[in-house]
C-alpha cells in the first residue's frame, strides 16, 4: 500500500486516470449530460485533464530551469540546476520533444 504521494506515483495516476478516460470517453459522450447536452462531454472531460498534465510537467520543468541558486537565513545553500544538463537529461528520458 502506498504510504505518500511522491512526484513519481502523482504522475503515474495522472496517466493512469488519463488512460482510463480515454477508455470510456465515447461512453462519457453518450451520457448528454445537462445543462448543454452537446454528445462531447467525456471528450471535453478527456481533454480538459489533458490539459491539466501536461500543464503540470511543463510547471514542474520550467521551476528546474528557472530556479537560481539560492541562500537561506541559516546559510544552507540550494545550488540552481544547470539548465542544459536538465534539458540534456529531459531528452534522454523521452520527456523532451
Amino acid at each position: 500500500m502506498l504510504e505518500a504521494i511522491d512526484a513519481r506515483a502523482a504522475r503515474q495516476w495522472a496517466l493512469t486516470a488519463l488512460a482510463a478516460l480515454a477508455e470510456v470517453r465515447e461512453e462519457l459522450d453518450a451520457l448528454n449530460v445537462f445543462p448543454v447536452p452537446d454528445g462531447d462531454t467525456g471528450t471535453n472531460l478527456y481533454l480538459t485533464f489533458e490539459a491539466a498534465v501536461d500543464a503540470t510537467e511543463e510547471a514542474i520543468v520550467n521551476a528546474m530551469v528557472a530556479a537560481e541558486t539560492m541562500t537561506g537565513s541559516d546559510g544552507f545553500r540550494v545550488y540552481a540546476l544547470p539548465t542544459d544538463q536538465v534539458l540534456a537529461l529531459l531528452r534522454r528520458a523521452g520527456r523532451l520533444k
